[in-house]
């Protein structure tokens, strides 16, 4: 089966049936049946079991059938593609003269769908006795009104001008030339170009020539640029002489928009001519690839600069530093990308050269290593170790000395030999000292060589090492394993530098002996919360995190509470009286206790009125003076339940009983607990609390009353108190945010409006301040350079209380000092964008004072 040509294949599924039951299903069984009886005789066929009556069975059976279902029409096509169609000498057997007329139908069938089944059934037919009586209305349907059949057409031509050339299909270039002049569709053009090349490559040509004179090369479309390409590559590899003119067709597509047809002309360019011109059109197009597609730029920058950075022996110690916070940044930079390079750092490991970019390796390794990964980087690690114990190679000198010793120490050996005239004799063999080969295999890696001279790489080591061992602990035998093999290394790293160095790092020591308690102990180690251990140290960079600068500078910390303010600097002396005598204790010592003590209680006083202060920011007056009850509210904003504290004043020479406060609002709210009812003697007064729950920031105002009874209780009033106007800033809470992930955010949320500036603010950094205060929203980034900058974008970000992200872009710029620009809010909650921008536009002048 394996020489011969075959199309299809398929897997034997079901059971068996032999040549008697395919017969007999197909000549008595009902439609489905015989339908199932040619499945299995196609399935026999493929696994090269020989029907040779089969055909006439089938013809008479299931021929007349088809017309009647598309089922049995679909399956004989591919009984046709497979059946042997000639007799042992080559002829063409008589049966096939019914399926050539049976498929001859088919192709002057009305149903465009069989026209190009049939078609596609043609093109993997390489008998030319098959053929012949086709070519004719294969041609007809070069001309079909459906472009399903025109297409199929034109690739049954290609396949058969490609197997049997000029002698069977002849002029083919004239029809397919007409084709491309008024053919629509990209498909059946680019068959067509494929045909004309092969068939007259000058016509082909002419073709492009014409499309690129016209300006008309972008209407080809990217698949039929992409084939032009390809066989241009071809061409030009079996006629090199045809590179000039093919040139010219590949400088136009290198003016198209798409990015594949841009790097394949890269590509084509590179291959076909090595001058200059054409190697700097190259790398522009590569370099504009890159700009334009992200992902192939951090694809190819590892792959490009990886192994370079590391094996690199021609590194002074800024470069080094430098390639360490390259490679440390990528990794910080690009998480998708993490695992190619951890796997790169791994392969590369043994090669690199310099002690710095073995420091940032490790750190990679120790941060990111996952899965499999980690038994590679614990293997790697050992093998450049080498072996155990650690040992210092001699010096060069030394070396050179024994060696010299060596050769002229030389075993002498005895053989006994069968001499030229048949008889016995002895020869004498002298051999170098084994030792001196095996010096010479057994090199040193640079790692091995670094961590012996200088025990500050040790300190990485342990720590990256205890970290992937610390990923392992749930796997009992891995961990036994490793866990092992690192107890040997640290344990032999101690003992060689308590005998060899003088100076030894006290963090690696430290780290060192911390290792070997925590792996002889392994209940502590895998349930140890070490912060080092679990989490790692970010790395951080100004150039990629601005934010750290700012958390930095500024006084709030990740979860929006306020931070400690340092009152006392680590220099400043202590004052302590107690050990000083009596007679060195001035007006001076006291002076400085009385000011710290007085510091201490005006801070406290400090935190106390700015508490205070801000609670009376929420409160609310509900009723008047001249009301029988005084009432007064502090709004207290929450989570998810609004609280409020009221204070209630009786003002009548009476007394009053039953009084009660309900508050309500026309969004969905749930009260929480109602307040209790008070009585109030005259010119009295009581706080009573209630709170009401909400699920969203709309809520508008909130309305309420009070109600209370006269002293007989007869009579019943109530008071309806002041509408409280709950605003949507009450429920922002400013955030800090990564630039990365408001990148990714401000991609996804839908929900976005723009707001044009119209501030009486003139300068960019109180603009930012006044929005950071009347918004709440927090700044990304540094206020640097604001003061004298002349245009700003800035990006701010912030949560409601109910946990809903909102993202701020501020883009302005002076004009006739006057602020100009835009701000866009994007969010997932359409309420938040709308109320919001309103909000702004309401708040973005500046009141006068």
């Amino acid at each position: 089966m394996s020489e011969k040509y075959c199309s299809i294949y398929l897997r034997q599924e079901g059971t068996f049936m032999n040549s008697q039951q395919i017969e007999k299903q197909l000549k008595e069984g009902t439609v489905s049946e015989k339908i199932k009886a040619l499945k299995q005789l196609i399935m026999n066929i493929i696994n090269d079991d020989t029907f040779p009556r089969s055909v006439w069975t089938v013809i008479n059976t299931l021929v007349p059938l088809q017309t009647e279902t598309h089922d049995v029409k679909k399956i004989l096509l591919y009984y046709w593609e497979i059946i042997e169609k000639v007799n042992p000498d080559g002829s063409l057997k008589d049966e096939m003269l019914l399926v050539c007329n049976s498929i001859r139908k088919d192709l002057l069938h009305p149903n465009e769908w069989i026209r190009g089944r049939t078609l596609r059934l043609v093109s993997r037919i390489m008998n030319r006795g098959v053929l012949e009586p086709l070519l004719s209305v294969i041609n007809e349907n070069l001309e079909h009104t459906h472009v399903y059949v025109r297409r199929n057409a034109v690739v049954a031509l290609n396949r058969i001008y490609l197997h049997f050339g000029d002698d069977l299909v002849g002029e083919v270039d004239e029809q397919m030339e007409k084709i491309l002049i008024n053919e629509t569709d990209l498909s059946t053009k680019r068959n067509a170009f494929q045909l004309l090349f092969h068939a007259n490559q000058a016509k082909a040509l002419e073709y492009l020539n014409n499309q690129i004179s016209n300006e008309a090369a972008d209407e080809m479309g990217d698949i039929f640029q992409l084939s032009v390409l390809e066989l241009f590559r071809k061409a030009c590899k079996f006629d090199p002489s045809q590179k000039p003119r093919l040139l010219k067709v590949v400088f136009q597509f290198a003016k198209s928009n798409n990015s594949s047809v841009l790097l394949e002309c890269a590509n084509t360019l590179v291959q076909i001519s090595t001058s200059n011109t054409t190697l700097k059109l190259a790398s522009q197009i590569y370099l504009q690839i890159l700009n334009q597609v992200s992902d192939n730029n951090v694809k190819m920058a590892l792959n490009l600069i990886t192994e370079q950075l590391l094996t690199n022996q021609k590194l002074n110690d800024e470069n080094s530093t430098s390639v360490k916070e390259i490679l440390c940044i990528i990794a910080q930079n690009n998480p998708e990308q993490r695992q190619n390079l951890v796997q790169r750092i791994i392969e590369r490991f043994y090669d690199i050269q310099n002690q710095q970019i073995y420091k940032g390796a490790l750190w990679i390794i120790g941060e990111h290593a996952q899965g499999e990964l980690i038994i590679q980087a614990l293997d790697q690690i050992k093998e450049s170790i080498g072996s155990l114990p650690l040992v210092l190679q001699k010096q060069p000198e030394q070396n050179e000395k024994s060696s010299t010793e060596q050769q002229v120490e030389k075993k002498v050996k005895v053989k006994t030999v069968i001499l030229p005239d048949g008889s016995y004799g002895q020869k004498i063999i002298e051999e170098n000292d084994i030792a001196a080969h095996e010096q010479g295999d057994n090199i040193e890696s640079k790692f091995r060589q670094f961590i012996l001279t200088n025990s500050i790489l040790a300190s990485s080591l342990a720590r990256t090492t205890m970290k992937l061992l610390y990923r392992i602990r749930n796997g009992t035998k891995v961990f036994n394993k490793y866990s092992a093999q690192t107890l040997l290394i640290f344990c032999a790293l101690l003992r060689f530098y308590a005998a060899n160095i003088s100076k030894v790092d006290q963090d690696a020591i430290e780290k060192l002996n911390l290792g070997i308690r925590l792996i002889t102990s392994p209940q502590v180690f895998k349930t140890c919360k070490l912060e080092w251990l679990v989490k790692g140290i970010e790395y951080k960079h100004p150039l990629f995190n601005q934010e750290s600068e700012q958390n930095s500078s500024g006084n709030l910390n990740q979860n929006g509470q306020n931070k400690l303010i340092i009152a006392k600097q680590v220099d400043d002396v202590i004052a302590i009286r107690s050990l000083k005598g009596k007679a060195v204790i001035g007006e001076i010592d006291l002076d400085d206790e009385e000011q710290n003590e007085g510091e201490n209680i005006l801070g406290a006083n400090a935190e106390d009125s700015q508490d205070f202060v801000h609670k009376l920011g929420t409160l609310v007056q509900l009723t008047g003076l001249s009301d029988p009850i005084y009432a007064e509210a502090f709004v207290n904003i929450h989570k998810f339940d609004i609280q409020f504290e009221v204070f209630l004043v009786n003002r009548t020479n009476k007394m009053l009983q039953n009084i009660s406060v309900e508050f309500n609002t026309q969004g969905e709210l749930k009260m929480l607990d109602k307040a209790p009812s008070v009585t109030l003697q005259p010119n009295a007064s009581s706080m009573v609390k209630t709170s009401i729950k909400f699920s969203s920031q709309d809520i508008g105002l909130i309305f309420g009353n009070i109600n209370y009874e006269n002293m007989a209780g007869q009579e019943q009033n109530y008071l309806v108190t002041k509408e409280i106007n709950i605003d949507l800033i009450d429920f922002i809470v400013p955030k800090d945010l990564n630039i990365n992930r408001f990148r990714q955010m401000w991609a996804k949320y839908e929900w976005e409006n723009r707001i044009t500036l119209n501030t009486n603010i003139q300068n960019l950094r109180e603009l930012v301040e006044h929005f950071e205060e009347k918004i709440k929203i927090q700044l990304l980034g540094s206020k640097q350079d604001l003061e004298v900058s002349q245009y700003l974008c800035a990006n701010f970000y912030a949560q409601t209380k109910l946990d809903d992200d909102f993202l701020v872009n501020l883009s302005a710029e002076i004009k006739n000092n006057k602020i100009e620009g835009y701000i866009r809010i994007r969010a997932k909650n359409k309420g938040i964008v709308v109320n919001l921008g309103e909000k702004i536009k309401q708040l973005q002048n500046k009141q006068e004072q």
